[in-house]
Protein backbone atom coordinates (compact mmCIF):
# COMPACT_ATOMS: atom_id res chain seq x y z
CA UNK A 1 0.00 0.00 0.00
CA UNK A 2 1.19 3.36 -1.00
CA UNK A 3 2.03 5.40 1.94
CA UNK A 4 3.15 8.85 0.30
CA UNK A 5 4.48 9.78 -2.92
CA UNK A 6 6.31 12.74 -4.72
CA UNK A 7 7.20 14.00 -8.37
CA UNK A 8 9.19 16.45 -9.37
CA UNK A 9 11.22 17.73 -12.41
CA UNK A 10 14.96 17.85 -11.81
CA UNK A 11 17.70 18.26 -14.01
CA UNK A 12 20.16 15.35 -13.85
CA UNK A 13 23.84 16.50 -12.10
CA UNK A 14 24.93 12.72 -13.77
CA UNK A 15 24.08 10.25 -15.80
CA UNK A 16 20.59 8.38 -14.89
CA UNK A 17 18.11 5.06 -16.13
CA UNK A 18 14.81 5.84 -17.13
CA UNK A 19 12.70 3.53 -15.19
CA UNK A 20 10.40 3.26 -17.82
CA UNK A 21 12.34 2.32 -21.07
CA UNK A 22 15.66 1.79 -19.48
CA UNK A 23 17.43 4.33 -21.35
CA UNK A 24 20.10 7.04 -20.35
CA UNK A 25 18.83 10.20 -19.26
CA UNK A 26 21.80 12.05 -19.58
CA UNK A 27 23.68 14.64 -17.28
CA UNK A 28 21.58 18.15 -18.24
CA UNK A 29 18.36 16.45 -18.88
CA UNK A 30 15.22 17.31 -17.63
CA UNK A 31 13.29 14.32 -15.93
CA UNK A 32 10.82 13.03 -12.96
CA UNK A 33 12.05 12.30 -9.65
CA UNK A 34 9.69 10.26 -7.99
CA UNK A 35 10.30 9.88 -4.13
CA UNK A 36 7.90 7.28 -2.37
CA UNK A 37 7.07 4.81 0.17
CA UNK A 38 5.17 1.92 -0.59
CA UNK A 39 4.15 -0.78 2.79
CA UNK A 40 7.26 0.64 4.53
CA UNK A 41 9.80 0.74 2.11
CA UNK A 42 11.25 4.19 0.95
CA UNK A 43 12.03 4.31 -3.16
CA UNK A 44 13.24 6.68 -5.75
CA UNK A 45 12.81 6.27 -9.37
CA UNK A 46 13.65 8.74 -12.36
CA UNK A 47 12.19 8.98 -15.96
CA UNK A 48 12.23 10.40 -18.78
CA UNK A 49 9.11 13.37 -18.65
CA UNK A 50 8.07 11.76 -21.72
CA UNK A 51 7.94 8.26 -21.00
CA UNK A 52 6.19 9.58 -17.39
CA UNK A 53 3.74 11.37 -19.81
CA UNK A 54 3.15 8.52 -22.08
CA UNK A 55 2.73 6.09 -19.09
CA UNK A 56 -0.01 8.19 -17.25
CA UNK A 57 -1.74 8.12 -20.74
CA UNK A 58 -1.78 4.62 -21.51
CA UNK A 59 -3.10 4.06 -17.79
CA UNK A 60 -6.01 6.91 -18.50
CA UNK A 61 -6.62 5.29 -21.97
CA UNK A 62 -7.01 1.45 -20.67
CA UNK A 63 -8.32 2.53 -17.48
CA UNK A 64 -6.00 1.11 -15.65
CA UNK A 65 -5.17 1.96 -12.22
CA UNK A 66 -1.47 0.51 -11.50
CA UNK A 67 0.77 -0.32 -14.31
CA UNK A 68 3.90 -1.75 -14.54
CA UNK A 69 6.86 0.21 -16.18
CA UNK A 70 6.30 1.41 -20.16
CA UNK A 71 9.08 -1.68 -21.25
CA UNK A 72 6.88 -4.40 -19.04
CA UNK A 73 3.68 -3.15 -20.34
CA UNK A 74 4.78 -3.30 -24.01
CA UNK A 75 6.09 -6.94 -23.65
CA UNK A 76 3.21 -7.99 -21.86
CA UNK A 77 0.88 -7.13 -24.09
CA UNK A 78 1.83 -8.95 -26.76
CA UNK A 79 0.79 -5.87 -29.14
CA UNK A 80 3.01 -4.79 -31.96
CA UNK A 81 4.89 -1.88 -30.70
CA UNK A 82 2.44 0.56 -33.23
CA UNK A 83 -0.67 -0.65 -31.58
CA UNK A 84 0.00 0.78 -28.24
CA UNK A 85 0.09 4.90 -29.28
CA UNK A 86 3.28 5.58 -27.23
CA UNK A 87 4.80 8.81 -28.58
CA UNK A 88 7.02 8.74 -31.07
CA UNK A 89 10.63 9.56 -28.75
CA UNK A 90 9.27 6.89 -26.28
CA UNK A 91 8.49 4.31 -29.03
CA UNK A 92 12.37 4.89 -30.14
CA UNK A 93 13.53 4.68 -26.53
CA UNK A 94 11.75 1.29 -25.89
CA UNK A 95 12.77 -0.07 -29.35
CA UNK A 96 16.39 0.74 -28.54
CA UNK A 97 15.64 -1.25 -25.28
CA UNK A 98 14.86 -4.02 -27.29
CA UNK A 99 18.05 -3.73 -29.51
CA UNK A 100 20.06 -3.32 -26.73
CA UNK A 101 18.70 -6.68 -25.43
CA UNK A 102 19.43 -8.26 -28.25
CA UNK A 103 22.64 -7.75 -28.55
CA UNK A 104 23.40 -8.33 -25.46
CA UNK A 105 21.87 -11.85 -25.86
CA UNK A 106 23.89 -12.42 -28.86
CA UNK A 107 26.96 -11.38 -27.47
CA UNK A 108 26.39 -14.04 -24.62
CA UNK A 109 25.59 -16.80 -26.94
CA UNK A 110 29.01 -16.48 -28.82
CA UNK A 111 30.98 -16.57 -25.75
CA UNK A 112 32.91 -19.89 -25.09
Amino acid sequence: MGEFSSVRTVTAAKQHVCEECRQPILKGERHHYLAFKYDGDFNTLRSHVECSEARVAYMRDNDIDEAGFLIDEWESSGEPMENMGFPPIVEARLRQTEADRAARQAAQAVKP
